[in-house]
């Protein structure tokens, strides 16, 4: 009786201490190093600015992805994927400011952070006008989520895409998929890597 008491004991501790089950959670945390502008390598792929008529070209960029389990993503409205964490259910007739829920009997909550990790972007660029060159680095961080069945990446509020491979050899295509309030298909898409 003592001998089985202690195995299960053992059993409950080592399942419980991590010692039973997959060794390593999956991951995508690590700094990207930026390989390609809509396939080009960079420097590439200058555009100008139609009102301004400044150029800009992307020289480098470097993303770095802080620790975050994946999750599921649902289907939303207008046919589009978001991550579990990004999408909320408020009651019939709420109102929204911010992150701030006011229901219709008075009270209030604060909605979750969306997105599990934390990222840091940095993209930097050469910029030609008005018979000037500068090299300006344009700075971004803020929250993301990943699927490892979808194989999707979303940097809240500002890019989505997609991944290959794993560990050391991963890759992630990134869009922009807005700037400010203003939805876009012309943005450019960015290939980040990890190379082995």
């Amino acid at each position: 009786m003592n001998r089985a008491l202690f195995a299960c004991c053992v059993l409950v501790c080592a399942s419980a201490c991590g010692l039973v089950g997959p060794r390593h959670a999956p991951s995508i945390a690590g700094t990207y190093q930026l390989v390609s502008v809509d396939g080009q390598s960079v420097p590439c792929c200058t555009r100008t600015d139609t009102a301004s008529g400044a150029r800009t070209t992307p020289l480098s960029g470097q993303l770095s992805l802080g620790s975050a389990t994946p999750e599921a993503f649902v289907a939303v409205p207008a046919g589009m994927y978001m991550p579990s964490s990004c999408v909320y259910t408020i009651p019939n007739g709420a109102r929204m400011h911010g992150d701030t829920v006011f229901t219709p009997d008075g009270t209030w909550y604060l909605l979750a952070p969306c997105g599990r990790g934390t990222y840091a972007m940095t993209l930097t660029e050469r910029v030609d006008s008005a018979g000037r060159t500068d090299t300006v680095a344009v700075n971004s961080s803020g929250r993301y989520s990943w699927s490892n069945t979808g194989s999707a990446v979303y940097l809240v509020g500002s890019m989505s895409g997609s991944l290959t491979g794993t560990g050391s050899g991963t890759q992630m295509m990134l869009q922009q998929t807005h700037f400010g309030d203003q939805p876009s298909q012309d943005f450019p898409q960015y290939e980040f890597a990890i190379r082995p």
